[in-house]
């Protein structure tokens, strides 16, 4: 039987006098599996979390529609996901808005004060259809940077 233990775990540390059994060792085994068992599971809680925290995911790609869009004709963007946040860059003009959101906010020419509008957006999953009430875009090829928060 061990004349000492460990500090920490309460293993057993034998002195040259002391007769060595194997109910020592067991015992010593079950310590330390219980102690491995306990910090795997606080590795899995923590690397669980730590999943959860801080994770953007951003995706940027080019759209060609090969038509203007209007009230009449709406532009259709099928997404990953929904995003968290968007931006749509036409040539011209800069639209921002959040994902699941009804509207984004455009600015106009590149200016503040140059012409500001709303874009109106049903969603259908991951896809947005948007409509401009206020202007026809001439343009067909768009920007798209979608940020996804997971």
């Amino acid at each position: 039987m061990a004349s000492n233990q460990t500090e920490r775990y309460g293993l057993s540390q034998w002195e040259k006098t002391d007769k060595v059994i194997m109910e020592d060792f067991n015992a010593d085994n079950r310590k330390v599996d219980s102690a491995l068992a306990g910090q795997a599971e606080a590795i899995a809680g923590l690397t669980a979390a730590l999943a959860k925290k801080g994770n953007c995911r951003v995706e940027t790609r080019a759209v060609t529609t090969g038509v203007s869009h209007s009230r009449e004709v709406p532009l259709v963007i099928q997404f990953s996901a929904v995003p968290a946040f968007f931006i749509l860059f036409d040539g011209r003009s800069v639209a921002f808005g959040l994902g699941g959101a009804k509207s984004a906010v455009v600015v106009v020419n590149g200016q503040y004060n140059a012409g500001m509008t709303s874009l109106s957006i049903t969603w259908s999953g991951s896809e947005a259809t948007i409509t401009n009430p206020d202007y026809a875009s001439t343009y067909t090829q768009y920007q798209i940077a979608a940020f996804y928060v997971q």
